[in-house]
């Protein structure tokens, strides 16, 4: 774990996430992101890592397997248009993965994903999510 990133504090369970955790196994943790796209969730590799290239393959195939799961799920769940997805690090440098669910009502549609579209989630779509997730992977 990485002093002061914010990614190592959530999976330490010493940064809290609106949603909680919905999906964690030995090598990733599944959370919501900030909800300015509906249903937004993050996928982050458990060992402090900066870069998709300093992956064992053991734990690519694991990590590229558990987001493809998750993405399908959160497609059942929340039916979007397209769903995007992103991994940056710009902000975060630890490994993280972006699922971004697009309607044609974002007020960003056909754009990247921006944080002015204005979107939030109920408890019962948060509870859906997690439920797709737990019942795709197993």
């Amino acid at each position: 774990m990485q002093k002061n990133c914010k990614y190592c504090e959530i999976i330490k369970g010493k940064r809290k996430r609106k949603g909680g955790i919905i999906f964690e196994n030995e090598y990733i943790i599944v959370f919501l992101g900030n909800q300015h796209h509906k249903g937004h969730t993050i996928g982050a590799v458990k060992r402090h890592i900066e870069d998709v290239l300093d992956l064992s393959k053991k734990e690519r195939d694991i990590f590229f397997d558990t987001m493809i799961k998750i993405a399908k799920a959160i497609k059942k769940a929340m039916k979007p248009d397209k769903l995007n997805y992103a991994l940056f690090g710009n902000w975060v440098p630890h490994l993280h993965w972006h699922i971004y669910p697009r309607y044609k009502t974002d007020a960003d549609w056909g754009e990247p994903p921006t944080f002015e579209n204005n979107s939030s989630i109920s408890e019962r779509e948060m509870k859906k999510i997690a439920e797709a997730i737990k019942k795709e992977i197993e």
